[in-house]
């Protein structure tokens, strides 16, 4: 199972990819869960307004648009979720569309 978050209340969208178990909410203490990742100041938001919602579309890798299903995560289960959330740190690599296609055509 393929998932893509789509959107975290009012925040922009965010796309990145987790497997989620389909058999308990949210995936959790499942062996097939990974992380999703949040920035810090979604994170604070959830926290702190009852109303802010996770958006996660399921079953894209499948291809069928007909077919993705709509996960909203809040409540409850996504206050558990937050009670286990580790904090990382991280800088993300730019890799525009001519770099790529420079290295590529290095290698040919």
């Amino acid at each position: 199972m393929s998932l893509v978050a789509v959107g975290s209340g009012s925040e922009h969208p965010h796309p990145d990819s987790a497997r989620l178990a389909p058999t308990h909410p949210a995936g959790l203490n499942h062996p097939l869960s990974t992380a999703k990742s949040l920035e810090t100041r979604q994170v604070d938001e959830a926290r702190t307004n009852g109303r802010f919602h996770r958006y996660v579309v399921d079953n894209v890798r499948q291809g069928n648009p007909a077919a993705f299903r709509l996960i909203d995560l809040h409540g409850d289960v996504l206050a558990r979720l937050l009670e286990r959330a580790r904090p990382q740190s991280y800088v993300t690599l730019p890799f525009p569309v001519g770099v790529y296609d420079a290295a590529v055509a290095k290698r040919d």
